[in-house]
């Protein structure tokens, strides 16, 4: 690899360049050549060897392909014009990829405001032909590139011509860089959406000219060396007191119900509990004793209540007692006379635990707008928390996705001690949806952190469709699972009820849930379904 400073090697290829727009024909560029490569960086372009004996013939006036002036020209624009290292955060490849060819588009209009003409010099090297040969969701990003490049949407594809408007509109906002990052996300999750695949491994920027965009982003690891350094050069280091605590992680087993064999496995999930911590009470129990303790709780519950002592004869003696009153007698001490115990059942304390469903799913987006299931559960959650506030309903809030029946992942993010605070909402509109539904043993889990704070515990599971994970080959398996899971609580004296997103597969919904146990609604109709739940949650709660 050679490196060369942009500038020197560009004023000699742009002196020689007289070219006008007609002369250059749109060409394709075989993909092999996208080996020929060049990477940009702060201090210079870096070449492959070949690459680097071609422009040296450039600038010896052996021969000027338009390839390589468009190679640098584009590396000029990203150089003069581009923000580089911007953090990756939770940006997907696919997201990446698409928002760095934004702002290829962006500087490349940019240089032409310099270089006058070299906006046709561009077009020519981008085949629209070619655009639609290149297989998956390539294509589609190749597509979008030859309609942003042209300034309409060539194919009349509804994705394209809204990559088209909102990359428009990004611009006349002047939001930059910053505002074409918002609009790729939204691309993007379109095309997750569409179900695309995004191999990022053999992923080559089209067309070849374009660099491999590198220089635009940093990962987590390369942010933390630098923070390392920084660190390290300080006179002071930050005091214990000041670093943010460390939540521990909890991990739990759960049997699951195989309703083909007609088998309940035990300890078959593995729960990852992150978050918050369980307010009390909440204990990890060995594989070997989990059906042991699932019937003390059973017994636990039917029993729960406590003893009051009593002077009336009719009840039962408490042995204890009378020996400490006739002690008391022998000493000539005044005797304790409430020798009696009468068992009285204790008042329940009843509350709501919210489940939120953060699959991938949920990330889809409603016919005609860009409001996700997500965005919606996100409101209902706000509603349904001014709620509980104001009838003074102990509340809590968790989400899930899993990934096979060896990572559920469930995040405490409010538990019925704790209030509903500004931070807390913050934290909540940042969630991010992904993977996979694996309803029952988050049903199961959510029994677990309610039965140690209430004795009238309900779970409200905000979803979009039906549970389903990527090692369940059969459609039925998982909703089987949570239907049994949903008897098993109410026989342990949880109720449970569902507030479905969407009127899809709301039939399997209501043989999960029960149909009185289950509200439906279409995205426009959230607040009116809202009400009706909390009509159903305040006839359930005295």
């Amino acid at each position: 690899m050679d490196t060369v400073i942009a500038d020197k090697w560009l004023e000699s290829v742009f002196r020689g360049l007289q070219l006008p727009a007609q002369s250059l024909p749109v060409v394709s560029v075989a993909r092999n050549q996208q080996q020929q490569r060049l990477a940009i960086t702060p201090f210079g372009l870096s070449l492959p060897h070949g690459l680097s004996q071609q422009l040296s013939g450039v600038l010896k006036g052996d021969y000027q392909p338009v390839d390589l002036l468009c190679m640098v020209a584009h590396a000029k624009a990203h150089l003069k014009h581009s923000a580089f290292f911007q953090p990756v955060g939770k940006f997907k490849h696919l997201s990446l990829a698409l928002i760095s060819l934004l702002e290829d588009e962006r500087v490349e209009r940019l240089i032409n405001d310099d270089i006058e003409g070299m906006d046709a010099v561009f077009t020519s090297r981008m085949d629209h032909e070619q655009a639609l040969s290149i297989g998956g969701v390539e294509t589609q990003l190749a597509k979008m590139s030859v309609c942003l490049n042209r300034r309409h949407n060539v194919y009349e594809d509804y994705w394209c011509g809204k990559a088209l408007d909102m990359y428009e509109q990004a611009l006349s906002s002047g939001g930059g860089f910053a505002a074409l990052r918002e609009a790729g996300s939204i691309l993007a999750n379109d095309l997750g959406q569409m179900r695309y695949r995004f191999d990022h491994t053999k992923y080559a920027v089209w067309p070849a000219y374009r660099d491999d965009n590198s220089i635009l982003w940093t990962d987590a690891a390369a942010e933390q060396q630098v923070q390392e350094i920084i660190a390290h050069s300080r006179n002071s280091s930050a005091q214990a007191q000041d670093l943010p605590p460390e939540e521990e992680k909890l991990i739990f087993y759960y049997d699951e119900w195989n309703a083909t064999t007609q088998n309940l496995n035990k300890a078959f999930v593995t729960v990852n509990h992150s978050g918050l911590l369980p307010a009390s009470g909440l204990e990890r129990v060995p594989v070997r004793d989990a059906h042991t303790a699932y019937l003390k709780t059973r017994r636990k519950r039917a029993m729960r209540g406590e003893f009051k002592l009593s002077v009336d004869s009719s009840e039962q003696l408490w042995l204890d007692k009378a020996i400490e009153r006739n002690i008391d007698l022998l000493c000539h001490i005044s005797p304790n006379e409430h020798i009696f115990q009468q068992w009285q059942t204790q008042q329940l304390s009843a509350g709501v635990m919210v489940l939120i469903d953060a699959s991938e799913s949920a990330n889809d987006r409603i016919a005609g707008s860009y409001t996700s299931i997500l965005d919606l559960e996100k409101k209902a959650i706000s509603y349904l928390a001014d709620f509980f506030q104001s009838s003074r309903i102990p509340f809590a809030v968790s989400s899930f996705h899993s990934n096979t029946k060896d990572d559920v992942s469930i995040t405490l993010h409010k538990d019925f001690v704790s209030p509903w605070s500004d931070t807390q909402r913050k934290a909540l509109q940042g969630l991010q949806a992904h993977c996979s539904t694996r309803l029952g043993a988050a049903l199961r889990h959510m029994h677990s952190l309610c039965a140690n704070r209430l004795q009238q515990p309900m779970v409200l599971v905000l979803t979009d469709g039906v549970p389903s994970d990527v090692d369940c080959p059969d459609e039925n398996y998982l909703w089987q699972d949570s239907q049994f899971a949903v008897a098993q609580l109410k026989e342990e004296g949880t109720s449970v009820m569902c507030l479905k997103i969407g009127a899809s597969q709301v039939k399997i919904c209501q043989q999960i849930f029960g149909v009185s146990q289950t509200v439906f609604c279409e995205a426009d109709k959230i607040e009116l379904a809202i009400r009706n739940v909390l009509k159903k949650i305040r006839k359930s709660i005295p």
